[in-house]
């Protein structure tokens, strides 16, 4: 497999060779062990009455408010970056790095929903929280734009294709 890729017409001898199901597996582990440390801050004290229970339950809304909004961001995260990688043919070192970077925001999401569930009205925990998923996708934002204008793309993909992925990465960003 990677005599082919050595031999490809596309490659150049600078070009740091990367074994996408690698990298894809990589972001998976990433992405899964995320999800599953957002539910480790839906803790009710230790030594609660099972009197005191409901009122408890109820004290651990807005945290379980900021979970299933850092569930979906991390889920949809997820969903575009496998779609991403999907249409990502072949890779380089940069690639590499930019997966790395966009893997960091995203492992470190739990933390900031945790920050943020504790302080649910506190403007530091809100813009912590905002700022680490505006970089989560600014980051999928630069490694797609890396990937399309390095050609690391599979070339049977519509250009059109390329660039509504790039604008809608773009759009998300902002939003």
């Amino acid at each position: 497999k990677m005599e082919n890729l050595e031999s490809s017409p596309r490659s150049n001898s600078a070009e740091s060779l990367v074994e996408m199901n690698r990298l894809n597996n990589l972001s998976d582990g990433v992405f899964a062990i995320a999800l599953t440390l957002l539910a480790f801050d839906l803790r009710l004290p230790e030594g609660v009455p099972i009197g005191d229970l409901p009122n408890n339950l109820l004290k651990l809304a807005p945290k379980f408010m900021v979970y299933l909004i850092s569930f979906v961001i991390i889920g949809g995260a997820w969903g575009a970056h496998q779609r991403m990688l999907k249409q990502i043919k072949r890779g380089d070192g940069v690639l590499v790095w930019f997966n790395l970077f966009c893997l960091l925001f995203v492992a470190l999401l739990p933390a900031s929903a945790a920050l943020l569930g504790r302080y649910p009205t506190a403007f530091l925990a809100i813009t912590c929280f905002a700022l680490d998923v505006t970089l989560i996708q600014l980051t999928t934002l630069w490694l797609w734009q890396h990937a399309s204008r390095q050609d690391l793309i599979n070339p049977r993909l519509d250009p059109r294709v390329v660039k509504s992925i790039g604008r809608r990465l773009k759009l998300s960003t902002v939003i």
